[in-house]
């Protein structure tokens, strides 16, 4: 029997999805997963690629933008992805992201 089995990405949409439901102000405008070329890299940086990418974006009016990088456990890279993204720039505001929050996926969503 062949079990299907969720991506991250797809964990990533309905984790955004949920957290649009959290606060009233929040919609598919504010808060986006995997949206692509969001941030730009650090001037010190020597990431590339995906690195431009975070897993979710929560970018309300007004706020400072927040980054949530998200992996499943047991998750050994998810600290030093959520780290990578301090010291990045938000492309459309030119604001500097100073919030990240690394968050551990449990392997029975997958």
């Amino acid at each position: 029997m062949n079990e299907s089995r969720n991506t991250e990405t797809q964990a990533n949409g309905e984790l955004a999805h949920a957290l649009r439901q959290r606060n009233p102000d929040w919609n598919a405008r504010t808060v986006r997963a995997e949206p692509t070329q969001a941030i730009q890299l650090a001037t010190s940086g020597t990431r590339t690629g995906a690195s431009t990418r975070p897993d979710i974006l929560i970018d309300p009016p007004h706020r400072q933008p927040v980054i949530v990088e998200t992996e499943f456990a047991p998750a050994r890279n998810v600290e030093k992805d959520a780290a990578g993204r301090l010291g990045t720039v938000f492309k459309s505001g030119g604001t500097g992201i100073e919030g990240v929050l690394s968050v551990i996926l449990p392997e029975r969503l997958r």
